[in-house]
């Protein structure tokens, strides 16, 4: 993924709930959101 605060503004509006805030965290930039059914599903961008 190339630009992960896009993507999450773009999920925001069509309703999906994120558990965090994004983080960085070992050469990434991490969030985690409720997918299908409650399980907790991650979206991440490696930075260079």
């Amino acid at each position: 993924m190339d630009d992960i605060e896009k993507e999450v503004e773009r999920l925001t509006q069509a309703g999906v709930k994120f558990r965090n805030e994004i983080m960085i965290f070992n050469q990434r930039k991490l969030v985690f959101f409720y997918g299908p059914g409650g399980v907790t599903m991650e979206l991440a961008q490696w930075l260079t």
